[in-house]
């Protein structure tokens, strides 16, 4: 069997990949959240009940550190997500979005609010998925670590412990 210079180019990646996520695991504690995951989410939090985004930030910004604060905020998006496909020439307002539902552009643009208001750093990102489709979320981040808010999904990796 032989092999290109693009097949070992691959298989290098392909280890490089593996190798790092392996000893990421040694520095980085990780927490991952899903929809039906709700007992480790109120173990972890015991906030009131949130009537709007201010009292979303007022309550999540009394937590310390970023995970806290983000999964905090996941309870509301959690109360109140509804996915509905939406052109991204679309700006919905979070009132319209709340009342109505919007797409990942929509929800990456909320989650990037709130890490705003909540004093940390936000990037949205924007993966190709064919020729006339796209997926975009969020990386929040402090220097804490940093977290992937995706929706419903938030996947915190918090730098030196564990």
């Amino acid at each position: 069997m032989k092999f290109s210079v693009a097949d070992g180019f691959f298989w290098l990646c392909f280890f490089t990949a593996i190798g790092s996520s392996f000893l990421a695991g040694f520095y980085f504690e990780s927490y991952y959240h899903t929809d039906g995951d709700l007992s480790k989410l109120s173990e972890r939090l015991s906030v009131g009940n949130f009537n709007n985004v201010s009292d979303v930030i007022s309550s999540c910004d009394s937590f310390d550190n970023i995970d806290g604060k983000l999964f905090c905020a996941l309870a509301f998006v959690e109360d109140n997500y509804q996915y509905v496909v939406r052109d991204d020439s679309d700006d919905v307002s979070f009132d319209v979005l709340l009342e109505e539902g919007g797409d990942c552009r929509n929800w990456s643009q909320f989650w990037s609010y709130l890490a705003l208001q909540l004093n940390l750093s936000s990037r949205d990102v924007v993966i190709g998925i064919d020729d006339d489709t796209a997926h975009r979320f969020s990386v929040i981040s402090s220097e804490e670590g940093y977290c992937v808010a995706d929706q419903l999904e938030l996947n915190c990796f918090i730098y030196g412990r564990g």
